[in-house]
């Protein structure tokens, strides 16, 4: 919260002021919601939905306040299973390892770097209850095999810790 001040350093009592709040970096597009709390504070409110750096510019009645700009730094999110997503897909030949990426994504699609979760990829169909060797790659990112035992197509299902990834594909090998 931002409390505004008489010119002697005592708290207003009371709201009424234009309070501004900008960003600048990797935010800079979202909203800003500022709530006048009547009382001489003011509660600042956004939802970044990027990762990066940038910085919090606060003016009052059209002045900069003394702290800002004020660094900002936005890390990603939860691990999102709908916004996971398996890269390297393409067709398999039997015999020859199949290898696909799956990088771990928060809700709002940042990669997000965690490690440590239960990734399981089943493959149903030609090869059905195959189960691909899975990699942890220590930066959100896991690395998936198996090799085809005869042709046709494959369902592959991944899931992440439990949860299905989206956009589970279905792909010849």
């Amino acid at each position: 919260p931002y409390t505004t001040l008489f010119r002697s350093g005592n708290p207003r009592g009371a709201g009424g002021d234009q309070v501004v709040v900008t960003l600048t970096g990797a935010n800079k597009s979202d909203e800003v919601t500022v709530v006048d709390q009547k009382n001489g504070t003011y509660l600042a409110h956004f939802t970044p939905r990027a990762t990066g750096d940038g910085e919090i510019v606060v003016t009052i009645n059209g002045k900069q306040i003394a702290d800002s700009p004020l660094e900002y730094n936005v890390v990603s999110g939860a691990v999102d299973p709908l916004q996971t997503v398996a890269e390297g897909l393409d067709a398999g030949c039997v015999g020859v390892p199949f290898d696909m990426t799956i990088t771990m994504r928060d809700q709002f699609g940042n990669p997000a770097d965690e490690e440590g979760h239960v990734v399981s990829v089943l493959v149903t169909g030609a090869n059905d209850g195959m189960e691909a060797s899975v990699l942890d790659n220590h930066d959100g990112s896991y690395r998936a095999s198996y090799i085809p035992k005869r042709p046709g197509r494959d369902r592959i299902a991944i899931t992440v810790d439990g949860k299905h990834i989206g956009g589970e594909p279905i792909r010849p090998v």
